[in-house]
Order: structure tokens, then C-alpha cells, then sequence
């Protein structure tokens, strides 16, 4: 039979089909080694993964000649054959192997055929040799792995950024960073336009073209941030990228969320929590037991389930200790100025319709007839591609209110793929309710939701307690000269609130979020 994984092995069924073969991997590697006359001191784990998958079998094998002797003949002769390839493979690609043990059990089998034994105890005493070898070539080989990390959107990058920065700094790592292009889809839910952001991402991140994506290329762990695969319905990733496909070529599929969880309806947003991409992972990263114990309720296992924070909050400490130099074209509008940033979510306008245009407008001219501060306006990524495909009036107010903030002496729009420029030029947000929120809380600046406060019967469902906040409507409401004025004289009543919230809701929020989150996988991914 074909060689297969310690996996496999584990499911094959009839111990009667346990006959290790020679892998053509073994050959075809060790010829490629010899041929390029030199010596490769370190292996892949997926290579060490099919070593120790055939040791496993050659153990199978052993226990079914133990318990067959009539077939004892034909199961030494297969694992003489799979342990030679061994041989031959570790001297090519791990001459740090002690081989001394292996070439000892290799001649003991051929010695068994040579003179035709199969005594029982003679086998045990192999199948313990050859436990051994597993065990002290894991001890022995020098390790490496291949870390593939495949964003789409270069708003979204810093639901990766830190575990990236962990891997690459990691020298036993292979990091690839491999923005992916997607579709923006018409309202038929077909391709209308294609895009691609590598040329948006930082400097300092090494970026490989998404065409030379192979499906042969296998990588110990892909990192990917989108989870919708074909039901996705604004854009979508090839489906090559779909996480059904990406399981193929990786012995750990990583799920980190691009947004943070805020609140949490029983009832509402499964998609967050259901969707394939979550299927097929084999870790999801968590940010809070409180949300593991949301996943589990959809049927996640523990196992899978890693509370390390979220690497988003890892960008926002950074971001802290280092800063943002404002740009050029801001600084008139800014300088001098108590700055506020205006969020708006993906689908604010189409659950509010006309009012929220109406309260998009109010905020808008309170601004506008104020010298003493300055407005930055940031709506979701893909809000005029939603607005565009969805509603012409909200088009249309999208078009003309950024006309009016472009013309204005104290506000602007923020088109920029780093929302980290915004967070760090201003002084307080404004927003909808949205995931931006609970990063801008991690910046101990003050927010006003310009929607109502939750009940306290409805907020003993949240992730992350949102009382630290301020609220335009519902109980102790600010109207936005208020919470201007507010900001403008340097007061903040409800902060030690809001940054307990914070740290109740986030697992590692002193910024190393990224850095457990890739040891935890590379634990996983490490034979064992």
C-alpha cells in the first residue's frame, strides 16, 4: 500500500492492510539532496510528521505479525523497506540523527527474514526499538516550519500583524505574507470588480505575490482572517482561498477574527460564530473565556479554542508607544485643534435609514460651526461599495457628505487602509456601535455611541462592558455639544471604568496578544 500519515494509520481499519512502503517523498528528497552534493541540517515538521507516521505504521505492522505469523514474512519485508528509506532520508536531511539504534532494529528484521523467525518476543522487543527511534529522533532533529499568513483587505491586517511579527522574528519559522485578491460582488451576488491591496500594506512586511499560490505547496500553519468563503454577500476570495481548500495544504488552519466582539445578541450575528471558515479551522482565536464559552455554544470545542486576546489590541499598544506622525494633508485642519473621530458602521445606514442621515448631518454641522475642533470622518471600508450596490439616496448622501467634509476648513475624510492614523490623531471618538469601539477603548480616550445604552438585562450578554462609555440616547444621554465640550476641557468621568472593562475584556491587553497566540500554535503543530 501507499505510505500514509500517523493519522491515517490511526483510521486504517484492517491491521491486515498495514504494510509500510517506501514514500516516493523519501526518495525523491534524498536523490534531490545528494544530487545537489549537500547536507540540509534542519526538517520541516511535515516532513518529521511522515517519519514518525511510518514509524507508527511499522509498529502496526509489527503488532499484526505478533498476531499473524503466516503473513510475518511479507510485514518485515515492508518495514525493512520503509526503515531504509528512513536511513536514507535522515542522512540527507537530519545528519544530526543518531542512527546507530535504527541500523541496528533494520538488520535484527533482516536477520529474522534471513533465517526465517517470527518468534513473538523477538518482534515485541522491535516494536520497542522502533518506539524508541520515534522518541529519540524527536529529541535529536532540528525542527522548522512554513507560516502562511493570507489577509485580504490591508484595513483588516492587524488581526495578523502581531502573530506575523512573532513568526518572523522566530528563526526555526518560514513566514509568507500572500495578500489574497477578492471580488466585490454585484446585487446578484456575481463578480462585478476585482482588487487586490498588497501595494496598501506596511513597508516593513515582505509581500509575495498571490500567483505564486501553488496547491502542492503545503505549510505547517496558515493564518487567514476571512471566514465567509462563497457566502460572503458585498465581497469574495477566490475560491482557491476558501478555507475548504486551505485545510488541504496545512496541518493547522488559524482563524483570527478581524473585529473584536463587543456585544453579543442570543439570537443574532451566528454568522460570526458558524460560518465555514470557523468549521474548518483548526484553532480559533479568542479574545475572553467569556466568548469562548459563546463559540462553545455553537458547538466549538475547547480544544480548538485559544483565549490569547486579540492581535488587534496588540496594534493599538503599539500604536501607543510609538505614534503616528499626523499626514501632511490633515495638519491644516487638525493643528490646534481638540480632533474627534467619527465612525460609522457597515450597516448603520440601512438600519437606520433616513435618521441616520439625519444624525450623520447633525454631528456634521455641530462641527462645522465650531473652530476650536476638528473632525475626522472614517466609515467603514466597504461602505460605499454596500451603499453603491444597495440604495442610490444613501449613495448619494455618502458622496455629498464627504464633498462637504473635503471643502471645510476643520474636517476630512479618512480613506486610509490604517485606522491605527485616525485612533492616534484624535483625541475622542463618536461612533455607531461597532468592533472599532472596543479597540478606540484600549486607547483610554473617551467615546460617545450615538445610539442608545443597553439595559442592564441586555448587557449581561456583552463580551465587554460598554457602561464606561457615553451614550447620546437612553439613560444619562450627552448631546454631542456636551461630550465636545466635554473632551475640550480635558474631562473624562467614566475612564477607570472603561479601561477595567478592557481589561476584563481581553486576554493579554499589556500587547502580546500575537506572540501567545503563535506559541500556542506552534505547540500544536509540533509532533508529539
Amino acid at each position: 500500500m501507499s505510505w500514509f500519515s500517523s493519522r491515517d494509520a490511526g483510521r486504517s481499519g484492517d491491521p491486515r492492510n498495514v504494510r509500510p512502503s517506501t514514500p516516493n517523498w523519501v526518495v525523491d528528497r534524498a536523490e534531490r539532496a545528494q544530487n545537489a552534493g549537500k547536507w540540509v541540517s534542519a526538517l520541516y515538521v511535515n516532513d518529521a510528521d511522515k517519519i514518525t507516521g511510518l514509524l507508527d505504521t511499522i509498529v502496526e505492522a509489527l503488532d499484526h505479525e505478533a498476531q499473524n505469523s503466516h503473513t510475518a514474512t511479507s510485514q518485515l519485508e515492508g518495514s525493512v523497506e520503509a526503515l531504509e528509506a528512513i536511513i536514507d532520508f535522515l542522512m540527507a536531511h537530519a545528519p544530526e540523527c543518531d542512527l546507530e539504534l535504527i541500523n541496528g532494529v533494520t538488520k535484527c528484521m533482516k536477520d529474522c527474514l534471513s533465517n526465517q523467525v517470527s518468534d513473538v518476543s523477538v518482534l515485541r522487543r522491535m516494536k520497542k526499538r522502533i518506539k524508541q527511534i520515534r522518541t529519540l529522533f524527536l529529541n535529536q532533529v532540528n525542527l522548522r516550519w512554513r507560516a502562511l499568513f493570507l489577509p485580504y483587505k490591508a484595513s483588516m491586517w492587524t488581526s495578523l500583524e502581531s502573530i506575523w511579527k512573532a513568526a518572523h522574528a522566530d528563526s526555526r519559522c518560514d513566514t509568507v505574507v500572500m495578500p489574497i485578491p477578492y471580488f466585490e460582488l454585484d446585487d446578484r451576488l456575481r463578480p462585478a470588480s476585482i482588487r487586490y491591496e498588497g501595494s496598501d500594506f506596511p513597508r516593513e512586511v515582505p509581500i509575495v505575490p498571490f500567483s505564486s499560490f501553488s496547491e502542492a505547496q503545503e505549510y505547517e500553519m496558515i493564518f487567514f482572517h476571512n471566514p465567509y468563503d462563497d457566502l460572503n454577500t458585498i465581497t469574495r476570495v477566490p475560491e482557491v482561498f476558501f478555507s475548504r481548500n486551505l485545510t488541504k495544504r496545512t496541518k493547522c488552519l488559524v482563524y483570527s477574527p478581524y473585529f473584536t466582539f463587543g456585544r453579543y445578541f442570543p439570537g443574532k450575528g451566528d454568522h460570526l460564530f458558524n460560518a465555514q471558515g470557523l468549521v474548518h479551522a483548526d484553532i480559533i482565536l479568542v479574545q475572553s473565556e467569556r466568548v469562548k464559552k459563546i463559540f462553545q455554544r455553537f458547538g466549538h470545542p475547547s480544544r480548538k479554542l485559544l483565549v490569547v486576546g486579540s492581535p488587534k489590541t496588540d496594534a493599538i499598544v503599539a500604536m501607543l508607544d510609538g505614534g503616528y506622525e499626523v499626514p501632511n494633508a490633515w495638519k491644516e485642519k487638525v493643528r490646534g485643534r481638540k480632533v474627534f473621530l467619527l465612525n460609522t458602521h457597515l450597516y448603520y445606514f440601512h438600519k437606520t435609514g433616513a435618521r441616520g442621515m439625519r444624525e450623520h448631518t447633525e454631528i456634521v454641522e455641530t462641527f462645522l460651526e465650531r473652530d476650536d475642533c476638528s473632525l475626522i470622518w472614517r466609515p467603514h471600508p466597504l461602505l460605499h461599495t454596500l451603499l453603491s450596490k444597495t440604495s442610490h439616496e444613501f449613495t448619494v448622501f455618502y458622496r455629498n457628505m464627504c464633498k462637504l467634509l473635503a471643502s471645510s476648513g476643520n474636517c476630512l475624510v479618512d480613506t486610509t487602509t490604517d485606522y491605527r492614523l485616525a485612533f492616534s490623531c484624535s483625541n475622542a471618538m463618536i461612533s455607531t456601535y461597532s468592533s472599532l469601539v472596543n479597540e478606540y477603548m484600549v486607547t483610554g480616550k473617551p467615546v460617545l455611541i450615538f445610539q442608545r445604552k443597553p439595559d442592564s438585562t441586555t448587557a449581561q450578554h456583552f463580551p465587554l462592558d460598554y457602561s464606561g462609555n457615553y451614550y447620546r440616547y437612553g439613560d444619562q444621554p450627552l448631546t454631542y455639544k456636551e461630550f465636545i465640550d466635554m473632551v475640550v476641557l480635558g474631562k473624562d468621568p467614566l475612564k477607570d471604568r472603561r479601561m477595567k472593562a478592557v481589561r476584563s475584556g481581553f486576554a493579554n491587553i499589556n500587547g502580546t496578544a500575537g506572540q501567545e497566540a503563535y506559541r500556542a500554535v506552534v505547540n500544536e503543530i509540533l509532533p508529539k
